[in-house]
């Protein structure tokens, strides 16, 4: 008699269950994140201000159809780990914006804004992107109804 052997999937090294260990971040030629969500109305309170960070390469060219204006300053996109970006948390940062992809539509992302404790959580796995991705989130590139462009 012959067993059944189980595969077994292996997640990439550094992989969460539920979310990615990398991020992607817009910087300026200078090191610093490029493309901020200012969310403060008329006051000098920035303290709902935060970067933005994008799921992966497929959000870029979307991303950028949604909001060509906030591209004018980026000189390119690195790849940051989930638990680095909580760090900026420690430094002040007190929100994030995030921009994930669509699946089933290259020309759409899901684009929302997360106050410190949520944002720590979905940069590390511990809440899926998926969580996220929802009716209200979703904008077309072109589309000049959607979030926070």
């Amino acid at each position: 008699m012959v067993k059944k052997i189980k595969k077994i999937k292996r997640r990439p090294k550094g992989a969460r269950k539920g979310g990615p260990a990398t991020w992607l971040v817009p910087f300026t030629a200078e090191g610093r994140a490029a493309i901020y969500i200012h969310r403060h109305g008329d006051t000098d309170d920035h303290s709902n201000c935060g970067p933005v960070v994008l799921c992966c390469e497929r959000a870029v060219a979307p991303y950028r159809g949604v909001a060509p204006d906030l591209h004018h300053d980026v000189d390119d996109i690195r790849r940051q780990s989930g638990e680095h970006l909580c760090t900026w948390f420690d430094t002040g940062v007190q929100a994030m914006y995030f921009v994930l992809c669509d699946h089933h539509d290259t020309h759409t992302v899901y684009q929302f804004g997360l106050p410190a404790a949520q944002a720590r959580e979905l940069l590390t796995g511990r809440v899926p992107q998926n969580a996220y991705r929802k009716p209200g989130h979703r904008v077309r590139a072109g589309d000049i109804r959607g979030g926070v462009a």
